[in-house]
């Protein structure tokens, strides 16, 4: 329609986030988008934490749509609420522990217009010093899987003569040091993603069975099916902090559950089967060490 404007709601869920939120949301509002086309806002789910950021949200950012739920529903949870309860066209996916040190929205926006095909569009991450984060991947076979298990263990070194393991992590990781323009990626990580509001609900966005890690593997593995694909745009920066509201034992332990959910729902039921055997002897492999070291 002539005359309309387009608006983009940013949605963060954000859990045990009151050290992370605050830098975000300013970066957020202070980067809005310019184009007098554009409407943006911004909501936050403040997802049942301990240390509840929701004050400092009502406080420091009355602007912001908040909603507060008792129970945590974790990452693929609360975005659904978020994306449930969200009016705008389009949605901008982002995680607390990230810093926009200008507008984003604009040339996310372009680059899905410029694709009928593409579905959600990432930017680069970097960490605080600049180092540039692995976000993009190809879908992890079982080959991969068990070269990341395998691959810093003594085992690992035995059958290098064999099948070498880190030949097999690097075969998935994408080197994304010489992309420079707008790639179409098989998979970014939802750390922040731009899509339509029509398209995150047609897909869920997020599956249930990945409450938090590897749902957006999923997302991009179900929305290919369907000849649909990811951008990575990497003119565009965000500062991601990463992991900020995870324990490395908790985290561990959850991404070991997603990549178990991931195979059984992607891979044949061989290759999964084979994941899972080798994922479960090497834990109890590292439970046993942890013991005799204790």
């Amino acid at each position: 329609m002539p005359g309309s404007r387009t608006t983009i709601e940013a949605l963060v869920v954000a859990y045990n986030s009151v050290d992370d939120i605050e830098d975000c949301l300013r970066s957020l509002l202070d980067s809005a988008p310019q184009d007098s086309d554009i409407d943006f806002s911004v909501a936050v789910l403040e997802n049942g934490s301990p240390r509840s950021c929701a004050e400092v949200v009502r406080t420091k950012f009355p602007e912001v749509r908040l909603l507060e739920i008792e129970r945590n529903r974790l990452f693929g949870g609360g975005m659904n609420l978020l994306v449930d309860t969200s009016r705008a066209d389009y949605v901008l996916i982002m995680n607390p522990d990230t810093v926009t040190p200008k507008d984003i929205c604009t040339p996310l926006l372009e680059a899905l217009r410029e694709d009928p095909a593409a579905i959600v569009a990432g930017p680069k991450l970097v960490y605080p010093d600049g180092t540039l984060q692995q976000s993009v991947t190809r879908f992890p076979g079982v080959d991969f899987e068990i070269g990341l298990l395998l691959q810093n263990t003594r085992l690992g070194s035995l059958v290098r003569p064999v099948w070498d393991p880190r030949k097999a992590v690097a075969r998935v990781r994408q080197d994304l040091t010489g992309i420079t323009g707008t790639t179409v990626v098989e998979s970014l990580w939802a750390t922040v993603w731009l899509m339509k509001r029509a398209d995150a609900l047609a897909y869920g966005p997020f599956n249930p069975a990945f409450p938090m890690y590897d749902e957006d593997l999923d997302f991009c593995l179900r929305a290919r099916k369907d000849g649909r694909h990811a951008l990575y745009v990497p003119a565009v920066e965000v500062v991601h902090i990463g992991g900020a509201s995870s324990t490395s034992e908790q985290k561990r332990q959850m991404m070991r559950r997603a990549r178990r959910t991931l195979h059984r729902h992607h891979s044949n039921r061989v290759a999964a089967l084979a994941y899972e055997a080798v994922d479960s002897g090497l834990e109890r492999l590292r439970q046993l060490k942890a013991r005799r070291a204790g």
